[in-house]
C-alpha cells in the first residue's frame, strides 16, 4: 500500500498548496482594497480639513464684524438682557454709563431699579402685557440714574422666544432723548402765556409767513425789517420749515446788536405751524466772553497774557520759516528794584506801578507790536516787521522812559529801571521756548551789566551764562533737599459746612543761607525748567505721611503736584509705594493738580487720578475757570474738590460777572457731587457772601496765613 499512500500524501499536499495560493491571492486583493480605501480616507480628511480651516477663517471674520458692530451699537445704543422674569443678565459699556451705576450693583436686578416714578403703573403694566405675549413694544421712557437725575430713552424691548414661542429672554435696546426732550419742554414752557411773556415769541405758517408775533417781538421785528404777514429772512425761513418738514425742536442762535438769543424753531403737533421762542443769553454770552477774556488778558494789566503772547510768538516763527525776509524781535523786560516797592508799600503799590508802566508803554507800542505781561514784573514784547537796528533803539527808548518815570504812592517816590533781552527770533531760533530762554539768558545778563541795560542775546555769551545757571540749580536744589533745607508749611482751608471738615494745603519754602524764608516762586521754575520737579513732589509726599505717621492728631491735608509728576509713571508707582507703606489714612489726602497740567496731559492725569483713587485718597482740580475749556474737561476728570480760580473771588463783592461766575462753578460742581474751595478769600465780607452762595470751604489770607506744617500737627 505505500505507492498509494504516497500519491494520497502528495494529492493532500498540492491541494494544501492550492488553497494556500489562493488564500495569498485573495490576501493580495484585500491588501489593494484597504489601501484604496485608506487613499481615498486621507483624501476625504484632507478636504474636510480645507472646509474646517477655511470655515474657521469665515467665522473669525464674521466674530470681527460682529465685535465691530457691537462697538458701534455700544457708543450709541444703551444696551440690556433680561431673563424670563426680568432679571438683568447683560448691560452694555453705555448702560453703564448713563445710568451712573457699575455693571456689579445692575446685574441681577429688575430694570424696576431706574424707573424715575413719572410713569404710572398701568404704563409698565402695558409694557410687560406686550412683551410677554411674545410682540415688540417700542415707546419713550423717563428712568432715573445714579445720581437722582432724569433722562430719557426711546425704546424698543424684542422678547426671545423658545421653540414653544414662550419668551425666555427680553433684548431692550434705547437712544438716550435727554437733550431733545429738554429742548422740546424749554420750548413749551416759553410757549406759556405769549402775550405776557417778556422773550419774543412768533408763529408762521408753512409759506414761512409771520402770522402772530407777541409784544416782547418788537425789537426783533425792527432788526429782521419784518412784520406781520410778511416772510421771515431765507436763513430763518428756511431753518423753520427743516424743522417743520423733520418734525424736531431745531435751536439756532441769534446775535442782535448787544442782545444774544438762542431761538427754539418748534412745530406745533398738526406740524401746521412752525413757534418761534427766543430765549435771551445775554448775559451767559457776556459771561463767556468775559472767560475768554480773561484766558488771554493780563487781569492786572489789561494787557495780553503769557499764554496769548506764546501763541502770537509761535504764529511770528511759523511765518519766519516760510519768509525769509520777514523781520521779527523779541524783547524780554524785566523791572529793576521792582522789589523794593513791594516791600516798602505792600503789594496794592506794586500792582498800581505795574500797571501805570503798562499803560505808558502800550502808548509806545505800534499797531503791529505786540505787549503782554508774562508774570510778576515781566513783560514780553513782539516787534514786527522791524529790523535789528530799529529794535536796538526801541529797547533803549524802553529802558530810558521808564528809568525817567517816578512813580509815586503815599509821600514816596521810587525811581525803577528795567533789563532787556533782545533776541532776533528770525535767525536760528525754531521754537516758542528757544525763543523765550534766549531772552531770558539776554536779559539776565543785562541785570549783570549793571541793569537799566539791553543785551542782545549772542549764543556764545549765553552759552557761559546757561551752564552756569544750570550747575547752580542743578546742585542747589539737589543739596538742598540733601541738607534738610526744605520745609513745609500749611494754609487753613475752612469749611462752611458744619458738616465737613476744615483741611490745610501743604506748602514748600526753602531755608535760605541766613535762614531766611525762601518762597516757591523762587525755586519752582527752575525746579521744573532742569527736571528737579519730581524729586521736590515726592520729598512733600514723604516728609507729610512721616510727620503723620509720628503724630497723635491726623489732620486731612492737600499736597500740590505738578504737571510734570502726572506724566511720570514712575512717580506713580512711588506715590503709591509711599502710601501702601506708612500708617497713614488715605482718606486723609487730598491731591492737588492744577487745570492746566490736566487739560495738557488729559489721558495721563485720568489714569494718574483712578490707579490713586482705588487706595481712598482724593482729588482737588485747583484754578478751576482759568482755561477756556473748564466745563467740557470736567466731566471727564475723576475729581472730589473744585478750587475756585481767585482772580472771580477777590473781586466778588463789587463784580457782578464774577459772582456769577462764583456762582456756577458751584451749581456745576454741586450738581456732579464735587465739593467747591474759593481761593484769594481776603476778607470776612467775602467769605459771609460764598457762604450764601453756598460754597463748602474757603481759603486765603483773610482765613489763615501759612504756618509751619509742624505746629499744626504737634500744637504748642
Amino acid at each position: 500500500h505505500t505507492p498509494k499512500l504516497n500519491t494520497l500524501v502528495e494529492d493532500l499536499r498540492q491541494q494544501n498548496l492550492n488553497r494556500l495560493k489562493q488564500q495569498e491571492e485573495v490576501a493580495q486583493q484585500y491588501l489593494i482594497i484597504m489601501t484604496l480605501v485608506s487613499l481615498l480616507l486621507v483624501a476625504y480628511l484632507a478636504v474636510l480639513f480645507f472646509h474646517l480651516h477655511k470655515t474657521r477663517q469665515q467665522l473669525g471674520i464674521a466674530l470681527t464684524e460682529l465685535e465691530f458692530q457691537k462697538e458701534a451699537i455700544d457708543h450709541h445704543a444703551i444696551v440690556s438682557i433680561t431673563d424670563a422674569k426680568g432679571n438683568i443678565i447683560y448691560v452694555n459699556k453705555r448702560f453703564i454709563e448713563v445710568s451712573g451705576y457699575s455693571e456689579k450693583e445692575i446685574l441681577g436686578k429688575n430694570h424696576r431699579f431706574t424707573k424715575s416714578g413719572i410713569h404710572d403703573q398701568e404704563y409698565y403694566k402695558n409694557i410687560w402685557q406686550t412683551i410677554s405675549s411674545g410682540k415688540i413694544w417700542q415707546g419713550e421712557l423717563i428712568n432715573k440714574n445714579k445720581q437722582g437725575d432724569y433722562y430719557w430713552v426711546e425704546t424698543t424691548i424684542m422678547p426671545r422666544l423658545d421653540v414653544n414661542g414662550v419668551p425666555y429672554q427680553y433684548i431692550a435696546i434705547r437712544t438716550d432723548i435727554t437733550s431733545q426732550k429738554k429742548a422740546e419742554q424749554k420750548a413749551a414752557m416759553l410757549a406759556r402765556f405769549p402775550e405776557e411773556n417778556p422773550a419774543p415769541v412768533m408763529r408762521i405758517n408753512r409759506k414761512g409767513e409771520l402770522i402772530y408775533a407777541n409784544p416782547a417781538s418788537r425789537p426783533v421785528l425792527q432788526y429782521w425789517q419784518i412784520q406781520l404777514k410778511q416772510t421771515l429772512p431765507n436763513f430763518w425761513k428756511q431753518e423753520a420749515l427743516n424743522a417743520l418738514l423733520e418734525h424736531q425742536v431745531k435751536t439756532l442762535p441769534l446775535e442782535m446788536k448787544q442782545q444774544h438769543f438762542l431761538v427754539y424753531l418748534t412745530p406745533t403737533k398738526d406740524d401746521d405751524y412752525i413757534n418761534l421762542y427766543f430765549h435771551d443769553v445775554t448775559q451767559t454770552k457776556m459771561a463767556e466772553e468775559r472767560l475768554s477774556y480773561q484766558a488771554t488778558h493780563d487781569n492786572l494789566t489789561g494787557l495780553a497774557n503769557r499764554l496769548a503772547f506764546e501763541k502770537a510768538l509761535e504764529k511770528i516763527l511759523q511765518n519766519c520759516q516760510q519768509n525769509t525776509e520777514q523781520q521779527a524781535v523779541l524783547l524780554y523786560l524785566d523791572l529793576d528794584q521792582f522789589k523794593i516797592v513791594n516791600d516798602t508799600c505792600g503789594h496794592v503799590a506794586g500792582d498800581e506801578l505795574l500797571r501805570q508802566l503798562a499803560h505808558i508803554l502800550s502808548q509806545k507800542m505800534r499797531s503791529t507790536d505786540l505787549l503782554a505781561r508774562l508774570g510778576g514784573d515781566e513783560f514780553g514784547i513782539i516787534l514786527t516787521n522791524c529790523p535789528l537796528v530799529r529794535a536796538q533803539k526801541i529797547a533803549w527808548s524802553f529802558c530810558q522812559t521808564i528809568k525817567d518815570y517816578r512813580f509815586a504812592w503815599e509821600n514816596k517816590s521810587f525811581e525803577v529801571g528795567a533789563s532787556i533781552g533782545l533776541v532776533d527770533i528770525c535767525g536760528q531760533i525754531t521754537s516758542v521756548s528757544d525763543a523765550l530762554g534766549a531772552a531770558d539768558i539776554a536779559c539776565y545778563m543785562a541785570k549783570d551789566a549793571g541793569r537799566n541795560q539791553v543785551q542782545q542775546y549772542s549764543p556764545t555769551a549765553s552759552d557761559v551764562l546757561e551752564r552756569h545757571q544750570e550747575m547752580m540749580w542743578a546742585t542747589t536744589i539737589p543739596k538742598a533737599l540733601e541738607d534738610e533745607k526744605f520745609v513745609l508749611y500749611a494754609q487753613k482751608i475752612m469749611a462752611l459746612d458744619k458738616r465737613n471738615i476744615d483741611h490745610y494745603e501743604i506748602l514748600i519754602r526753602l531755608k535760605g543761607k541766613q535762614d531766611e524764608i525762601i518762597p516757591p516762586g523762587a525755586f519752582i521754575p527752575a525746579a521744573e525748567r532742569f527736571s528737579l520737579i519730581n524729586a521736590l513732589d515726592l520729598w512733600v509726599i514723604e516728609s507729610c505721611f512721616q510727620l503723620l505717621s509720628n503724630s497723635s492728631s491726623a489732620p486731612h491735608i492737600s499736597i500740590n503736584l505738578s504737571g510734570n509728576s502726572l506724566g511720570n509713571e514712575s512717580f506713580l508707582y512711588q506715590v503709591i509705594y509711599l502710601i501702601q507703606n506708612h500708617p497713614i489714612n488715605p482718606k486723609h489726602i487730598t491731591f492737588e493738580i492744577t487745570e492746566t497740567a490736566a487739560i495738557s496731559n488729559l489721558s495721563l492725569a485720568i489714569e494718574f487720578i483712578k490707579e490713586v483713587k482705588t487706595l481712598g485718597c482724593k482729588f482737588a482740580l485747583d484754578d478751576f475757570g482759568s482755561g477756556l475749556s473748564s466745563f467740557a474737561y470736567l466731566k471727564n476728570l475723576p475729581v472730589d474738590y473744585l478750587k475756585i480760580d481767585g482772580t472771580f473771588v477777590k473781586d466778588i463783592l463789587d463784580d457782578p460777572i464774577d459772582e456769577a461766575m462764583v456762582q456756577s462753578i458751584n451749581q456745576i460742581g454741586h450738581i456732579m457731587n464735587i465739593q467747591t474751595i474759593a481761593e484769594f478769600v481776603e476778607s470776612d465780607a467775602v467769605k459771609q457772601r460764598l457762604q450764601a452762595i453756598g460754597v463748602d470751604y474757603v481759603q486765603g489770607y483773610g482765613i489763615a496765613h501759612p504756618v509751619p506744617f509742624e505746629h499744626i500737627i504737634n500744637p504748642g
